[in-house]
């Protein structure tokens, strides 16, 4: 799901100048990003193993040095995204969704996914 909706949003109207693939792991919504002819694409994860991995796919999928990446976390980015996606578990996700808000840009869009649907009425309020 975190695929396919950015898919809807990127359009040669109103594509993103600037992504941010948070908690990365093997960079495939970054590695998408780029697909999708976004020209800025930031990869950020906390784990060293995953943005070692992440560099490998980027380098697989002709992507090398075109995907900045960043280990660490949000605090390590800097600026404003047109689009922020974070595929991170709920635990994770509710202590940084008012610090992910005030990095979008003012018609920024913020895709999250990764926690389950008891989690759901939880993260709403």
């Amino acid at each position: 799901m975190c695929i396919e909706l950015p898919m809807e949003l990127i359009s040669a109207h109103n594509r993103p100048k600037k992504v941010l693939d948070l908690g990365t792991g093997s960079r495939i919504l970054a590695i998408m990003a780029k697909r999708l002819g976004i020209e800025y694409v930031y990869a950020v994860d906390m784990d060293l193993q995953s943005c070692i991995e992440a560099k490998h796919n980027t380098m697989l999928n002709g992507y090398n040095g075109t995907i900045n990446i960043v280990c660490g976390n949000e605090n390590c980015i800097k600026g404003e995204f047109d689009l922020i996606m974070a595929n991170i578990i709920f635990h994770t996700l509710e202590g940084l969704i008012e610090r992910l808000t005030c990095m979008l840009t003012p018609k920024g869009y913020l895709i999250i996914s990764g926690f389950l649907s008891p989690d759901m009425e939880r993260f709403i309020k």
